[in-house]
């Protein structure tokens, strides 16, 4: 049994077609999708740069409010307006840190039951500014910041603290949950590494320097040993951030241009601004080492105000750096999403192109065959209306000769009925001549008799003149005898 397909033989080429095609279709959508995950990864990295911008703001400016309030315990005149100044800072980074949070919060999971199931409980923006404000009421208790000689409590240095850990916990939960943490390019990588561990890290060694100097009670003469490994510890993890930070930096720079383009900006002033921070970080180690030398007070004083001095300078310009990496890192990120939509978009452009010859070629094809097929059904529409026309007129010839045949038969019939009744004609024709043979024979006997009469009438005259009516009556009957012999003759013979 032959199936019959309902497709055209159009359809079925551009079936084919596209079945030849579809390899490649869904290799681009494979090829496309990647590309807009990492796409999608990568704004979702400028997304936790976003959030991380107030933080670092509150973890320097923070730290400074710690440093200035332990000028001013020292009698450090002239601070209030600048501690005021510091404070409108800090709120308006809450202000803006809310700001962000109402957007890209949930993103981020920044919430009490995701953070305390990484032991990050207190990181939240609303714990961070409420124990702030905690933190400012334990301030104006003590009667602090207004030009007064009374020593930080250890409970306002250690709020400090916990706020700036609490800071820091933030920051490394965005970058968790931001994708900064995956960047795959190296460039991006090591200044990912610089703005969310590196410096963050050094800040925070450089506030708990601080806190050390500040919360130790110092003497004169030879330091104990417990004191100077604490020492020789902040001093060696600040010889470590700045290590760590300097390779960031000029790792970045070496693998800047084996990917997207090497940014200008990267390569002429990031070392500038590392250099500057260098400068200051380095500061901050050697007045560590100067405190583990034998001191008198006056000298041990002088070195804590420098040291003091110092780690402000440190916290601007690390607040400096942190900014400038951060602007190369949304810039190294922005090339690479540019980048990916340009090769996303081009694996669109060059498939749509590599698809058109074939799909051009199959549409040529299938118009130049429906020509074909046209003019196919037209000529065999011709030749079916001629053939239809001669089987019109084999059908009338056909009727023609079935009348005939009819007729013929029907002449046959009669034909047969005369036959039929010639053959009973012949049938009493040669009866009847077989009578004719019988009265022939018996008149031939009767001649016989009519001889021997005759001759008796020869005899006798009288007798034959007697018998002449008599004789002319029987010639009479065999002259009819004799014609209808003749007629049965006749007939006998055709």
């Amino acid at each position: 049994m032959t199936i019959t397909s309902r497709w055209s033989f159009s359809k079925k080429l551009m079936v084919a077609n596209l079945a030849f095609l579809l390899p490649c279709a869904v290799l681009v959508a494979f090829l496309i999708k990647d590309t807009n995950v990492q796409i999608e990864a990568s704004k979702r990295e400028l997304e936790g740069i976003e959030f991380q911008h107030p933080l670092i703001n509150l973890l320097v400016r923070i730290g400074q409010h710690k440093g200035l309030l332990q000028a001013t315990a020292k009698g450090d005149t002239g601070l209030k307006d600048r501690l005021e100044a510091l404070r409108g800072q800090i709120e308006n980074d809450f202000i803006k840190l809310e700001e962000v949070e109402v957007v890209l919060g949930e993103a981020m999971s920044l919430n009490e039951q995701e953070l305390s199931s990484r032991k990050r409980g207190n990181a939240t923006p609303r714990l961070i500014k409420s124990n702030w404000q905690n933190l400012l009421d334990k301030v104006i208790q003590q009667n602090l910041g207004d030009q007064s000689t009374t020593p930080l409590s250890k409970d306002i240095l250690d709020r400090h603290d916990a706020l700036i850990g609490d800071i820091l916990n933030a920051m490394a939960h965005i970058g968790d949950n931001s994708n900064l943490m995956l960047d795959p390019d190296l460039d991006s990588y090591y200044i990912m590494d610089l703005t969310l561990i590196a410096l963050p890290a050094a800040i925070e060694h450089v506030h708990q320097s601080l806190h050390f100097v500040q919360t130790h009670k110092w003497a004169e003469g030879e330091l104990p040993r417990e004191v100077l490994i604490e020492l020789s510890n902040y001093t060696f993890n600040l010889r470590n951030d700045l290590r760590r930070i300097n390779n960031d930096v000029l790792s970045a720079i070496n693998e800047d241009k084996k990917y997207h383009g090497q940014s200008h900006t990267l390569q002429r002033e990031m070392p500038i601004k590392l250099k500057e921070f260098s400068v200051t970080l380095e500061k901050i180690i050697q007045d560590l080492e100067k405190l583990r030398e034998p001191q008198t007070m006056d000298s041990l004083t002088r070195v804590e105000s420098l040291l003091f001095a110092s780690a402000s300078e440190s916290l601007d310009q690390s607040y400096i750096l942190w900014n400038k990496g951060a602007d190369e890192l949304e810039g190294l990120i922005g090339t690479r999403i540019g980048r990916l939509e340009w090769e996303r978009n081009w694996a669109l452009i060059l498939t749509f192109i590599a698809w058109m010859p074939p799909a051009l070629l199959t549409l040529f094809t299938v118009r130049r065959l429906s020509g074909s097929f046209i003019q196919a059904v037209e000529k065999l529409e011709s030749e079916a209306e001629g053939a239809n026309s001669s089987s019109s007129q084999l059908a009338s010839a056909s009727s023609m000769v079935s009348s005939g045949s009819t007729e013929q038969a029907a002449a046959i019939q009669e034909t047969g009925a005369s036959m039929s009744e010639i053959a009973s004609m012949i049938a009493r024709s040669s009866t009847q001549a077989l009578n004719s043979q019988d009265l022939a024979r018996k008149v031939t006997q009767r001649a016989d008799q009519g001889c021997t009469v005759m001759e008796r009438l020869v005899m006798s005259m009288e007798s034959i003149h007697e018998a002449n009516s008599q004789l002319q009556d029987i010639a009479q009957i065999i002259n009819e005898i004799s014609a209808k012999t003749n007629v049965i003759n006749d007939i006998v013979g055709k």
